[in-house]
């Protein structure tokens, strides 16, 4: 199992990632749009180092 992979901050963000996921099923509208776009940068990187440190896991 691996353990120890990212931050509380970071555990902190995808949690907020997952909520945010969950919620375009039943949110439409203009303003959950807005904070949405706000926080998919932020996801992106962090999807990108987490790819990474997985990645580097496995060798």
């Amino acid at each position: 199992m691996l353990r120890g992979l990212i931050s509380v901050e970071e555990c902190e963000r995808w949690l907020m990632y997952r909520d945010n996921c969950n919620n375009t099923a039943h949110d439409y509208g203009v303003n959950f749009a807005q904070e949405t776009l706000v926080i998919l940068p932020k996801f992106i990187l962090d999807a990108k180092k987490l790819s990474e440190i997985i990645k580097n896991q496995e060798q």
